[in-house]
């Protein structure tokens, strides 16, 4: 019988599980374990988000407020710090005011307008990254598993 490969949503659960019977709070750890996982998929939504091939203005009431220019979609894409989320990361384009990256249109981008059809970055890139990312979350916790074991005591010379 051919060896599976990856790890299932529900085996990634369960792990978790685990770790927090040993541990006790793992919104830590978990939230350092989906920092790392999401790199994959930041890197590949990067590489899809589409580049314009020149520079253009950024109206409001009639005047250019901004100048957007080409890959600045691209370089806003990144993991963002956000404080409400206890064990899960955000990703997307950072909305920063006042200077490069700024991504406010990338939803726009992915989904479309009256005027523009959309060109999907994101969903594309989730779904090329999404073993990767349960993978190394499964590693990753795994991994804290074993630490949190043998700081208890436990002989972890066969954990799997």
């Amino acid at each position: 019988m051919a060896k599976r490969s990856g790890y299932t949503e529900a085996e990634m659960r369960g792990i978790l599980r685990q770790l927090e019977y040993v541990q006790g709070d793992v919104r830590k750890a978990a939230k350092a374990i989906s920092r790392t996982s999401a790199r994959p998929f930041v890197s590949r939504a990067k590489q899809l988000a589409p580049v314009w091939p020149r520079a253009y203005a950024r109206y409001k009431d009639g005047k250019a407020v901004e100048i957007i220019y080409p890959g600045n979609l691209r370089e806003s894409i990144e993991i963002l710090p956000l404080r409400k989320t206890k064990t899960s990361v955000i990703i997307g384009p950072n909305l920063k005011d006042g200077g490069k990256p700024q991504g406010f249109y990338a939803h726009m981008v992915e989904f479309g307008t009256v005027k523009a059809a959309p060109e999907p970055f994101m969903r594309p890139a989730f779904e090329q990254t999404k073993q990767t990312i349960i993978d190394m979350q499964a590693k990753g916790a795994k991994r804290r598993l074993k630490a949190a074991l043998k700081a208890k005591g436990f002989d972890v010379s066969k954990f799997k």
